[in-house]
């Protein structure tokens, strides 16, 4: 569990089964997402089965639940992918989505800097996310978090049977740690597509990067995803 101010990260219940089907199936909601939606009851309670078999410890996909301290019941959710680079490092992919009457509260930089505190204790040193290039409220939100754009990458979406680009963005785990946190206060569109990475190859094209987790400037140029829950059909 991570708690913040004003959130807590945990590990999902069977009982989010029905907040989840009902954000997800919110067309403004889904609208950038990866996942397919609507989804209904009884696929949100498989999906659900899918994260709570997961780790937040080990390498691979895990997804968090997000609630208000003050009260129980999923707001949103957190998907973290950990990947090895070519170096040895670690690297992880984060993608947010916050439930409609949850937005424009800061939510989501919160979370974020949360999670990337709790990735840096775990030996991550770099931290990246990515959004639909049409979904200019995330990558405003993004950029003012402290990302840094590092290139585009287009693929084949089959969730909505057509090819989308996306902007890719990075920055060393250390400073995510801050400046995420302070992109909380910012009221921006909260929701960050983690996109398809897989957790069990570095990204081709690997940029190199220093002790510290920077990398040369250059465009990224992302491996074809390979389908896996967190990540895949039906995920955030």
């Amino acid at each position: 569990m991570i708690l913040t101010d004003r959130l807590r990260l945990r590990r999902f219940r069977l009982d989010d089964a029905p907040a989840l089907a009902r954000y997800r199936s919110d067309p403004e909601v889904a609208r950038f997402q990866s996942w397919r939606s609507p989804i209904d009851p009884a696929q949100a309670a498989a999906i659900v089965a899918g994260y709570r078999a997961e780790s937040p410890e080990g390498p691979g996909f895990f997804q968090w639940a997000i609630e208000l301290r003050e009260r129980q019941g999923l707001i949103g959710d957190l998907a973290v992918g950990t990947v090895a680079t070519r170096g040895g490092g670690l690297w992880a992919l984060l993608g947010i989505t916050v439930a409609p009457e949850y937005q424009r509260r800061g939510y989501a930089g919160e979370a974020m800097g949360a999670v990337a505190a709790h990735l840096r204790a775990r030996g991550v040193r770099r931290v990246t996310a990515e959004c639909d290039v049409r979904n200019t409220a995330s990558a405003r939100m993004l950029r003012r978090a402290g990302f840094r754009e590092t290139g585009r990458a287009s693929r084949f979406v089959g969730q909505r049977g057509r090819r989308a680009e996306f902007l890719l963005f990075g920055m060393p785990a250390e400073k995510a740690c801050r400046a995420v946190r302070g992109a909380a206060q910012m009221e921006e569109e909260e929701m960050v597509d983690p996109g398809r990475v897989s957790p069990r190859v570095a990204p081709a094209g690997d940029p190199a990067e220093d002790a510290a987790g920077n990398v040369a400037e250059q465009p990224a140029q992302p491996e074809q995803p390979q389908e896996a829950d967190g990540f895949g059909e039906g995920e955030a």
